[in-house]
């Protein structure tokens, strides 16, 4: 990895390094710039490449801020670092779509749980649930405020035993790391024989990224550093030492709205109940189709 100049640190006045990096799934440096865009959704200044690998397809930030510098894109009010229980329509999507096939008194791991609300969830199920989490602030509210087995900092380096879990799940979170391939590597060495990792993240061959570009509502440049499709999504599961054995394309993406939003220059303007609640028909069609923009793949660990 080489260090280059960033161009936004003088404007922000902050030292933002950014590095050049390989393609993760396949170790090639045969890259192609598809798209062009900055931070919209926050509204930091600069601009970004998301390059796709000539020999496997992955889409990823190429050059990126360093592991270091990423902390510079989220906020303290970053909302997903919010703790607390579930709100009722939290609790309702988490019923619908983040069920898990195996029964109560499981072992589950949850990989940047955030706030904590999926495990508060799970464990009110009777589940026995504990959750990495890099920011620090969000992790030591989880274990002094909910009694949460929750571990400070990268899960690469979380004092966790292997073979100790039935269910692994990476919630919209893998493509916010610098190594998935090393994230799902050490899931597998956590889980138990036929163990199951979970894989939710946004879909880069969705209908909405080929309408609105820099402008979907799911891209978050930069802090999402990979963008994956059903096929590349399955090839870094398989590399990784996991059967797959579905991808789901989600029916309700939240697509349309917020990225017509930011097309028309007023983020946030869109992303409400009732512009969402139109534009779900959108949502019906990209998945009918599938192009849905967000997906959920689940894998067994293979022996």
């Amino acid at each position: 990895m080489s260090e280059v100049t960033n161009p936004r640190a003088q404007s922000v006045g902050a030292d933002v390094g950014l590095e050049h990096v390989v393609c993760a799934l396949c170790r090639a440096d045969d890259s192609v710039v598809v798209l062009r865009g900055g931070d919209v959704r926050r509204g930091v200044p600069g601009g970004f490449e998301i390059v796709r690998c000539r020999r496997c397809r992955l889409a990823y930030v190429n050059p990126r801020p360093d592991p270091t510098s990423i902390e510079f894109y989220y906020p303290a009010d970053y909302a997903p670092h919010r703790p607390g229980p579930p709100s009722f329509a939290e609790a309702v999507y988490y019923r619908l779509f983040r069920s898990l096939p195996e029964p109560p008194g499981a072992r589950v791991l949850d990989v940047g749980c955030g706030g904590g609300r999926y495990l508060l969830f799970l464990r009110e199920r009777g589940y026995d649930v504990a959750g990495v989490e890099p920011n620090e602030t969000a992790a030591r509210a989880l274990r002094d405020e909910f009694d949460l087995e929750v571990h400070t900092g990268q899960l690469c380096d979380a004092p966790l035993e292997p073979g100790s879990f039935d269910v692994v799940t990476f919630w919209w979170v893998l493509e916010h790391t610098h190594d998935p391939a090393d994230a799902l590597a050490v899931a597998h060495r956590l889980l138990r024989p036929d163990g199951l990792v979970i894989v939710a993240l946004q879909n880069f061959d969705s209908l909405a990224r080929h309408i609105f570009g820099a402008h979907w509502h799911h891209i978050d440049i930069p802090g999402h550093l990979y963008h994956f499709a059903p096929d590349t999504l399955t090839a870094m599961l398989e590399k990784c030492g996991f059967a797959v054995s579905r991808v789901r394309q989600d029916p309700i993406a939240k697509d349309f709205a917020p990225s017509l939003g930011y097309r028309l220059g007023a983020p946030g303007s869109l992303d409400s109940a009732l512009p969402n609640l139109l534009g779900l028909p959108f949502d019906g069609l990209a998945w009918a189709l599938r192009r849905s923009g967000l997906m959920t793949a689940y894998a067994r660990r293979n022996p």
